[in-house]
C-alpha cells in the first residue's frame, strides 16, 4: 500500500478496500490503521471504498516530532482526499477519531457525507469531574509513569474493562490478546502518544456543536469507562447539543466494541450509510 507525500509535511501511510461510496475509519490515540483489520474493514468494504490512514507520526507515517494539534491531522486527512479524488466521505471517528471527524465535519462541511462520533467527545467542557479540566488526568500521567508505556497499553486492553467487559475478556482471551498485538505492532512511541494525548485534551469544539452540518450518529457502548473516563455520559451530552443527531447505545460492551460485537458494529454503519 501506498505513501503519500502531502504539503502538510507528512508522509502518509493509507489504505484502500473495496469500491462504492466512499469512507474513512480514524482510530483511537496512538494506534495505526492495523486495528481495523479485519472487522470492520471485511464488512465495510463489500459496498463502499475503504480508507484507512497511520496518522502523521504513527506506524509507518513519518513526520518531524513537532507540537501537534487535531486540525492538523484534519489537514492531513483533507489533502489526502484531494489526492485521491474522494468527495463526499462517510467519517468514522473512534476516541480521539471522533474529534478529528469532528474537525473535518465542521471546517469541510461539503467533504463529509456524514460523521459517526464512536465514543467520542468534542472536548472537555461536556464531560463531568476531573475530565472536565482541558489537559491529561492526573490518573492517567501516574499510569503512563508508573507502567511505561508499552506496559501501560497492555494492562488497559489485557487486564481492565477499558476496551473488554470482564466478561468478554473471560470468553474470548484469543480474541483480546490478538487485537493487543494488532494494536502495538505499529503503535506510536512515547513521544508521539503523549502529543497525541496532548492534542486530545486541549481539543475543545463544544462551543461549535449546533453549527454543524453533516448528519451525526453518536454510537457509544453502555460499558464504556475506557481509561477510568466518562465516553458514555460525554456522549449522551453530546447527543443533547448536536441540533438532530442519533444516539446508539450498544448494550454490555465497552470502548473496543468495533472488536467486541463486530458483526453488529458493521451493521450498525451498514444502516447508517444507507440512510445517508
Amino acid at each position: 500500500m501506498p505513501n503519500a507525500k502531502l504539503k502538510t509535511g507528512v508522509d502518509l501511510y493509507y489504505e484502500e478496500h473495496g469500491s462504492g461510496i466512499p469512507v474513512i475509519l480514524l482510530q483511537g490515540t496512538g494506534f495505526a490503521l492495523d486495528v481495523w483489520q479485519p472487522h470492520p474493514v471485511h464488512e465495510l468494504a463489500a459496498d463502499h471504498r475503504v480508507i484507512t490512514i497511520d496518522p502523521r507520526g504513527i506506524g509507518r507515517s513519518p513526520c518531524e516530532d513537532a507540537v501537534l494539534t487535531i486540525d492538523q491531522v484534519a489537514a492531513d486527512i483533507v489533502e489526502l482526499l484531494d489526492r485521491l479524488a474522494v468527495e463526499p466521505i462517510h467519517v468514522v471517528g473512534h476516541s480521539i477519531g471522533g474529534r478529528i471527524g469532528l474537525e473535518l465535519a465542521l471546517n469541510y462541511p461539503g467533504r463529509v457525507r456524514s460523521l459517526v462520533m464512536a465514543a467520542s467527545g468534542s472536548g472537555a467542557a461536556v464531560r463531568p469531574g476531573e475530565d472536565a479540566s482541558p489537559m491529561p488526568q492526573h490518573r492517567l500521567l501516574v499510569r503512563l509513569v508508573e507502567r511505561g508505556l508499552k506496559e501501560h497499553v497492555r494492562y488497559e486492553i489485557l487486564e481492565t474493562e477499558g476496551y473488554f467487559t470482564d466478561k468478554f475478556r473471560a470468553e474470548r482471551p484469543d480474541i483480546v490478546d490478538e487485537f493487543w498485538k494488532t494494536a502495538w505492532k505499529n503503535h506510536a512511541d512515547v513521544s508521539w502518544y503523549f502529543r497525541y494525548v496532548m492534542a486530545r485534551h486541549s481539543y475543545e469544539a463544544t462551543h461549535r456543536l449546533p453549527f454543524l452540518k453533516p448528519p451525526v450518529l453518536i454510537l457509544v457502548g453502555s460499558s464504556d469507562l475506557a481509561g477510568g473516563g466518562a465516553h458514555f455520559p460525554a456522549s449522551k451530552m453530546l447527543a443533547d447539543r448536536i441540533p438532530e443527531s442519533e444516539l446508539k447505545v450498544m448494550i454490555g460492551v465497552s470502548h473496543g466494541f468495533f472488536w467486541e460485537r463486530p458483526e453488529l458494529a458493521a451493521d450498525i454503519l451498514k444502516g447508517w450509510f444507507r440512510s445517508h
